[in-house]
């Protein structure tokens, strides 16, 4: 059994699990020899933290575990009060992929989700590929269904650039191309409202850190950081969403993405759980 898959370039060394088919680790060359792992690594099968998983087939909640497709109600499995969290108790992260093909710089998995899956409609085909390419990972997700249903994917790594064991991210500066978040309720669900990000903690167009105004959330609902920001239209294909810099080592990182969100989340529900040396 396949535990870990290695792919590399001259600049990164990546690990992926087919469990979940999650990105279990990262480690930059540095000085000519992989350097610390830069991701938090696959815990156990639904502990609940999606650690490095492909998340789906919905990632991010759906209210009240129901939507409306076609006329009709379709009701979901709640895994997160009455709410479904990243396609419910037994999503695409608590799956062991398919290895169906890949190289020394690239691996494509392999799911099958029958119809009815969690309660969703359709028959879906999905794949994630991973590519190194010199200091770049690409993550191209991609799916098909025979019937008509929803889909989102996405990669659910959780990001320390200081390296595995490091005490917080809240020093790292980040900036986000974005003007406006969603805004949530109480529950986290989104309410459709787009709201303006300045003058507010989630003003990130220019880089600061990532600390700077996160204690104006800790009394909210969400706890800290757990918001999709609404990326900015016009921008080129290659231009840069957000970019993430460690002051202390001088890692960065930039994400470029074709989709119209980006979620930033700060693991505020990790508490209790434990990663790298136990940390």
């Amino acid at each position: 059994m396949i535990e870990r898959i290695t792919i590399a370039s001259d600049e990164l060394v990546v690990e992926i699990a087919p469990l979940g088919a999650a990105l279990a680790s990262v480690r930059p060359v540095e000085h000519g020899a992989p350097g610390p792992n830069l991701v938090l690594a696959p815990g156990p099968a639904g502990d609940g933290a999606y650690r490095g998983v492909i998340a789906g087939r919905f990632a991010n909640r759906i209210g009240r575990a129901r939507f409306e497709l076609d006329g009709s109600t379709v009701m979901l499995d709640a895994n997160d009060g009455v709410h479904c969290l990243h396609g419910g108790p037994e999503g695409f992260g608590a799956r062991r992929w398919k290895l169906i093909d890949g190289r020394d710089d690239w691996v494509s998995l392999a799911l099958h989700s029958p119809a009815g899956d969690q309660g969703f409609p359709g028959a879906v085909d999905a794949t994630a590929t991973y590519r190194v390419r010199a200091a770049c990972i690409e993550v191209e997700l991609a799916a098909t269904s025979d019937a008509p249903t929803v889909v989102s994917l996405t990669n659910h790594a959780y990001w320390n650039l200081a390296g595995a064991g490091a005490p917080t991210v809240l020093e790292h500066e980040l900036r986000i191309d974005a003007d406006a978040f969603t805004a949530v309720d109480d529950e986290l669900i989104p309410t459709g409202e787009l709201t303006a990000v300045r003058g507010t903690p989630f003003d990130f167009t220019t880089p600061r850190a990532i600390g700077d105004r996160i204690g104006e959330l800790l009394g909210t609902p969400s706890r800290g950081y757990d918001h999709d920001f609404v990326l900015r239209a016009n921008r080129a294909p290659e231009a840069a969403v957000a970019e993430l810099r460690d002051p202390a080592s001088g890692r960065w990182m930039r994400i470029t993405t074709s989709e119209p969100g980006l979620q930033l989340y700060t693991g505020n529900h990790l508490r209790g759980q434990r990663g790298k040396a136990g940390r």
